[in-house]
Order: C-alpha cells, then structure tokens, then sequence
C-alpha cells in the first residue's frame, strides 16, 4: 500500500498520547484530535463510525458500576462501536465534558499492576490506534518490530517515559 503522510502522521499522534506522561495527556489529546480533523480519510472513517452511533446508551455500557460499587471499562467488541467510542470519549474530554483525572481514576484504576493512565491507553488509545492502522494497511503497534521509537523501557507494550 502506497504510504501517507498525513495517515503516518496521525498514527504518530496516537503514538504520542500512548508514550506521553499523563501530566501533558490532555495536550496529547488535543493534538490527536486536531490531526485527525485535518486527515480527510481519517476523519471519513470515523464518520463512518459514529454515524448511527448512540453515544449515550453507548457510554452507559462502556463505562459502568458493578455489583460490588467499583467502576469499570468494557471495551466493545465491535470494531466500529470501539472507534466511535473512544473518538466521543476524546472528543469529550477536550471540549471539557469529562474531567480527565476524574474519568481516569474512576474508570481504570482496576489494576493494581500498572497506573491507571497506563491501564486507559492500554485499553483504549492502543486499540483505537492499531484499528485505525489496520483499516489503512499499516502494522498494528507491535507488529514486525514496530515499536514506538524512544520506548526501551516496555511494560505491557507501553512506554513509562
């Protein structure tokens, strides 16, 4: 597949909110977003995506309580619901609708092993990124010794710069 600057470019700015530290995440976001409104075929295909796309009944199921009162992500399974999903959430947080600290804490602290800032790009900046490469013909993250550049330190696939 012939190679795209501006699809390269917007892997690379999904790459810097993986590899980022969470004081500058937000940043990273607006970044992301503001390349992925400037890459047509990007943002045709999230079009695409969040066309039909119930963000609210979407939400409800993604981010939930379970019995036992503590909070939790459940990612979709569909790979169009996952692009919207995590698109509206970014979307959200930039237009300052989710309180970025709040959601982390809240949503992703489930895992005592890594941060919750890790957990978070873990299960949603990392499969956005690798689905959206998939559907340009680019290696998912990871994939023949793609790894991102300046990431010596690799826990579950991410950086800790």
């Amino acid at each position: 597949m012939e190679r795209n600057q501006q699809i390269e470019n917007f892997l690379s700015a999904c790459d810097d909110v993986y590899t980022c530290k969470f004081l500058i995440a937000e940043h990273k976001i607006k970044k992301l977003l503001a390349t992925l409104a400037s890459t047509s075929q990007v943002c045709d295909l999230v079009a695409q995506c969040v066309e039909g796309f119930n963000r609210d009944k979407e939400f409800m199921r993604a981010y939930l309580q379970n019995s036992k009162g503590h909070f939790e992500f459940q990612a979709p399974n569909d790979e169009v619901r996952m692009i919207a999903l995590v698109f509206c959430t970014l979307a959200e947080i930039d237009n300052g609708n989710i309180d970025f600290a709040d959601f982390i804490k809240r949503f992703f602290s489930d895992d005592d092993s890594i941060t919750p800032y890790d957990n978070f790009v873990n299960k949603m900046i990392l499969p956005f990124r690798n689905l959206m490469a998939e559907a340009f013909g680019y290696p998912k993250l990871g994939e023949q010794n793609n790894q991102i550049a300046n990431a010596p330190d690799m826990k579950i696939g991410r950086a800790h710069v």
